[in-house]
């Protein structure tokens, strides 16, 4: 496979495209919820699980990269999804260039809910997903990434052979901040789910993340 992921937005579309009609997602799929260019310059990568069912209306169904800008952002008053308010209150605390976040899924294909995949269309969009992130992380740019979601944390630590740096207390109980590292000195911060766990709409979450992130 060709390690040069920049100018290969085309490849990932046919890969997509391929993977959708063997495994019959039928309601689409999202890998990026920002544009491809992004990749070029991004000092931070945001990865959650997987789109849900494509809201609003007029969203794009099968979208490898959203062109007009960061989703959490430009759909911000019309999305019905509960992580964006979570997202931008985020990307607030930490005080970073929105446009500098490459932002979007390890499991690119959209469902109303995790559980309504098996077991084999879970791998075949983590191995999709964790193979983008993987080569994109190998650009060296990225010095940060951020994860929502426990199992996705643990899938995609032990897929880059991080090792745990810090575990403390969020301040939701019985949620944790994990912080991991990797030999090519990338750090992965693993926050609870945060259409669950809204952790930015809680006080006495505030002071964890500034610990986890070393603000």
């Amino acid at each position: 496979m060709n390690t040069n992921v920049i100018g290969k937005k085309e490849w990932w579309e046919d890969r997509l495209n391929k993977l959708e009609k063997s495994h019959s997602f039928n309601l689409g799929y999202k890998l990026l919820c920002c544009p491809w260019k992004t990749i070029e310059d991004a000092t931070h990568a945001f990865i959650s699980l997987n789109p849900g069912a494509a809201t609003p209306v007029d969203a794009q169904i099968r979208c490898t990269s959203e062109e007009r800008g960061n989703s959490y952002f430009i759909e911000r008053y019309t999305t019905r999804s509960p992580i964006t308010e979570q997202y931008i209150k985020l990307i607030e605390l930490l005080a970073i260039n929105p446009n500098k976040v490459l932002t979007g899924y390890a499991h690119p294909f959209r469902s109303a809910a995790w559980s309504d995949f098996n077991s084999v269309e879970k791998d075949a969009g983590l191995e999709l997903g964790v193979d983008f992130w993987k080569m994109v992380l190998d650009q060296g740019r990225i010095k940060t990434v951020i994860i929502t979601g426990s199992d996705l944390s643990k899938t995609f630590v032990d897929r880059m052979g991080a090792h745990q740096e810090t575990q403390i207390p969020s301040g939701w109980n019985p949620t944790s901040l994990t912080k991991h590292r990797t030999d090519k000195n990338i750090e992965i911060i693993s926050l609870p789910h945060l259409s669950r766990f809204k952790l930015l709409s809680r006080a006495n979450c505030y002071e964890p993340l500034r610990e986890i992130f070393s603000i």
